[in-house]
């Protein structure tokens, strides 16, 4: 087996959509493996550093915002919703299913060791495997998923069931009128306060951010109605200003939707740039780092090695080290085979 990553110029991925992706795990990442511990009597550079880390969160928004951008576009040229759902499922679940069973073996290794289960509580009734398997977990309902991450995909499948549900009105361009109107009215009842968590517009809540990077899909695409979305986007987000509801993660995915924008003689960077080759397998990383990164080697190597300086640099060094290697080991293993190799990943000539 070749681990080599491949270009990520290969079909139609862009690079600039990859190097956000490698930092915005990059950050998820960072922010996660600070998260456990308690840093109040740590060494001040310590404290400096989790500081840091604490706004480590903001990379969801943008990966909120570059899903919009990429699944909007395959929306746009989808065939119809069965093939556009399937494609959905066959990205988002094999892995995440995968992850699943990690976080469960990670549990058991963890019990074994300490006699505790200090990652999570384990799903014992019918709902809560059903909600799990179905990815119907909080904020869509009231069960907590097995890892940090989860929440942000229930999310995402709620997106993508939206931009399915569209598909059954006419092709090219009638979906995208479709989509304005939809997005008008979802941005209004976001402003009106239904994105609630455990209801069935818990999706609103973030709804703004995965909306501005659809319009961008349709701005990439030429489309006529791309300037009627990018203005709904826009008086969304200056209402919640008018209103003084914006927040930082509101702040971070219009930057994001402004650097998509750039030029590309502004910014393009390389296919072997390190962003880059971390962005093709963000999502791999997002889902195993919680597991391997943070509980199987920083908690363990922190207790080992800390509280000093040096021990705890070195525990969260290897942290990082190992969430980007199991992330990377986990895209080859797991994620690149459900893909479609040939569109994606073309032999060598």
């Amino acid at each position: 087996m070749s681990f080599a990553i491949p270009p990520a110029s290969v079909g139609d991925r862009q690079t600039r959509i990859d190097a956000l992706r490698g930092l915005a795990a990059l950050l998820v990442v960072i922010h996660h493996i600070f998260a456990p511990w308690d840093w109040h009597d740590a060494h001040p550079f310590l404290q400096s550093l989790n500081g840091f880390a604490v706004w480590g969160w903001l990379g969801v928004p943008v990966f909120f915002v570059l899903s919009g951008r990429c699944v909007g576009q395959a929306w746009l040229n989808a065939p119809g919703a069965a093939h556009f759902t399937l494609r959905r499922i066959r990205r988002i679940y094999p892995a995440y299913l995968a992850s699943l069973a990690v976080c469960l073996g990670v549990i058991l290794i963890r019990r074994l060791i300490t006699g505790t289960n200090d990652y999570a509580p384990l799903p014992r009734d019918l709902p809560s495997i059903l909600a799990h398997l179905s990815l119907a977990i909080h904020p869509a309902t009231s069960v907590t998923g097995l890892s940090w991450v989860y929440w942000s995909l229930a999310c995402e499948m709620a997106y993508y069931l939206v931009l399915a549900g569209l598909l059954f009105t006419p092709a090219y361009p009638g979906r995208a009128s479709a989509w304005v109107m939809l997005n008008l009215g979802f941005s209004l009842l976001s402003l009106l306060g239904w994105g609630v968590p455990h209801t069935p517009f818990f999706f609103l809540e973030h709804w703004g951010l995965f909306a501005l990077g659809v319009s961008l899909a349709l701005r990439a695409a030429g489309h006529r109605l791309a300037l009627p979305s990018l203005i709904v986007s826009a008086l969304y987000f200056a209402l919640l200003t008018a209103r003084g509801e914006t927040g930082p993660h509101h702040f971070i995915g219009v930057l994001t939707a402004l650097i998509l924008l750039l030029p590309a003689s502004w910014w393009n960077p390389a296919h072997d740039h390190v962003l880059v080759r971390l962005g093709i397998t963000s999502y791999s990383l997002y889902l195993i780092h919680v597991p391997i990164g943070v509980f199987m080697v920083f908690l363990p190597a922190a207790r080992a090695l800390g509280p000093n300086l040096m021990g705890m640099l070195a525990a969260l060094t290897l942290g990082l080290a190992a969430s980007v290697a199991a992330g990377f080991v986990f895209f080859h293993l797991v994620e690149r085979p459900c893909l479609f190799p040939r569109r994606l990943y073309p032999p060598k000539p």
